[in-house]
């Protein structure tokens, strides 16, 4: 056969190809049609679309460490408690096979005799800079700058005599009418007037004054106006419901608070901020001193503390003792002995956990791990935290898939950027963001059917009938899917439902129209 003819039966076949495959495809869509099938409508139109695989798991902590009992033994000594941070090598707990040696015992004194001298030796260190423990005015000075002091040396007062309180003196007859809280009045003569106070304290306990009367002693608060002295003296009378009851005579208004400034160590004076009748409030810097050795017996104090660890490790390496310690940084979240308890060996004696890094565990479908990549942004959120999303990464992804009925899924990491109020145990749900693209073409994924291995949807023609055309897909999500060829925007697109389906949400931009969206189709 000649080429020229070849190359027309070829032609002529592959046309007829298409033309049966097109009647085949639109004669199925002219059957549904007269089936009576219901449709409904979308419009292609712009919006964003977002690929992502979600999961849930639980939060727990990245990095956790079973401390485990060496041998058998009886648990001796535990120097931790459940909540507290140790430092990788810390000593947790110490075992026993046999009754401790006094060696041991006082290497243990020894330690924690200097453990409490460091505590000591940091707190002068604070204490070196003097703050006001109350406000008010400031006493008499008793040093100056360059002054060594010694601990417990009273530097000043201060005066807080914004308040001053006054005694009064009543008989059994007048003290069973008042009660603390009543209202009072102090007249004083000097100054020619009356001021208000309050009952802020009843004795029960009589005394005798010195004509043998029996009296019983009620303390008034009065606030001072600034003229009240301790040399004043004024008369006090109770007034309530049940009438007026004055002091049998006067009494010496009292200044309510002194504090002395007392130094809590020893130093020289190096800074002094105030002078005699400063008023100063709560918690202002007074003074501060300097001891230049105290540094260095904390330096010592630390050298020696190590040294004592030391000591005690060899003690119990010799006398057959079981020591662990921490092989991580973190928070002692679990004890599961108490001293004196027996444990065998490779029992689970203690739980540490990096509670500073948390993270989620989520398994991830053998469709989709292929898209997901260490690095890869994630949202977490938290049943026990709700309305709150926080961010999170990708920190590794597994290599072994775990099959279940035959279906594999792979454990995914995610490591945690934001913790406020998270907690180890607590259920959440991990999302990883695979790929988003904003601005293109979308519409619904039931509207999108397969035939024959084409992706074909049924646009509505001029005449208003269903039209098969092929169409390519770019991004595919749960609910929608990117159109990058053979539609335009607004585009009115048909596709067969059921009477149970229901509208869809559409993302930004998008919408549905005529009745509600269908069942998905098989996605190829």
């Amino acid at each position: 056969m000649q080429p020229k003819i070849k190359y027309g039966l070829f032609i002529l076949a592959f046309l007829l190809i298409g033309f049966f495959t097109y009647v085949t495809v639109f004669s199925e869509d002219k059957d549904e049609e007269k089936k009576g099938t219901n449709y409904a409508q979308a419009q292609v139109r712009r919006g964003d679309i977002k690929v992502s695989a979600s999961a849930s798991g639980n939060i727990e902590a990245s990095t956790k460490k079973n401390i485990k009992a060496l041998e058998n033994g009886i648990v001796d000594s535990i120097f931790v408690r459940e909540g507290e941070f140790v430092e990788e090598g810390d000593l947790l707990m110490t075992f026993e096979s046999d009754t401790e040696t006094v060696e041991i015992e006082r290497a243990k004194l020894d330690l924690r005799l200097e453990e409490d001298n460091l505590k000591e030796l940091k707190s002068d260190l604070d204490n070196l800079k003097i703050y006001a423990n109350t406000s008010g005015y400031i006493g008499d000075i008793s040093a100056e700058v360059g002054d060594e002091l010694s601990k417990g040396y009273v530097l000043s007062t201060i005066t807080d005599n914004s308040k001053v309180e006054i005694s009064g003196f009543l008989n059994k007859g007048q003290i069973g009418n008042i009660k603390i809280g009543d209202k009072a009045e102090v007249a004083v003569s000097e100054y020619m007037q009356v001021f208000e106070g309050k009952v802020t304290d009843i004795k029960q306990n009589p005394i005798t004054d010195s004509t043998g009367a029996i009296l019983y002693k009620i303390t008034v608060e009065v606030d001072n106006p600034g003229a009240l002295t301790e040399e004043i003296k004024g008369i006090v009378t109770v007034k309530n419901s049940k009438g007026r009851f004055s002091s049998v005579n006067e009494s010496n208004f009292t200044i309510k608070t002194i504090d002395e400034i007392i130094l809590k160590t020893d130093g020289e004076l190096k800074e002094l901020y105030i002078d005699s009748g400063d008023y100063v409030e709560k918690g202002d810097l007074l003074a501060v001193l300097e001891n230049k050795s105290l540094q260095n017996e904390i330096d010592n104090t630390k050298i020696l503390i190590e040294q004592k660890q030391l000591e005690l490790t060899e003690k119990l390496k010799n006398a057959d003792d079981l020591a662990v310690y921490a092989p991580i940084s973190g928070t002692v979240t679990e004890i599961s002995v108490t001293e004196g308890e027996r444990v065998g060996e490779n029992s689970t004696v203690a739980v540490i956990s990096d509670l500073s890094n948390l993270q989620i565990v989520i398994p991830i479908d053998e469709l989709d791990i292929n898209k997901v990549e260490v690095g890869q942004k994630a949202i977490v959120t938290v049943d026990a935290v709700p309305d709150v999303v926080f961010n999170a990464e990708v920190s590794k992804i597994a290599l072994e898939g775990e099959v279940s009925n035959g279906v594999a899924t792979f454990d995914v990491t995610l490591s945690l950027k934001e913790m406020d109020g998270l907690k180890p145990g607590m259920s959440a749900n991990g999302e990883i963001s695979i790929e988003s693209k904003k601005n293109v073409l979308l519409l619904p994924i039931e509207a999108i059917q397969q035939r024959q291995g084409r992706k074909i949807v049924l646009v509505k023609n001029d005449s208003g009938e269903p039209q098969a055309v092929q169409i390519k897909l770019g991004l595919v999500s749960e609910d929608f899917v990117e159109i990058t060829e053979g539609l335009k925007e607004g585009d009115i697109v048909l596709y067969p439902v059921t009477s149970s389906s229901t509208q869809r949400n559409f993302p930004r931009g998008m919408g549905m129209i005529g009745i509600g969206g269908g069942g998905r189709p098989q996605r190829s």
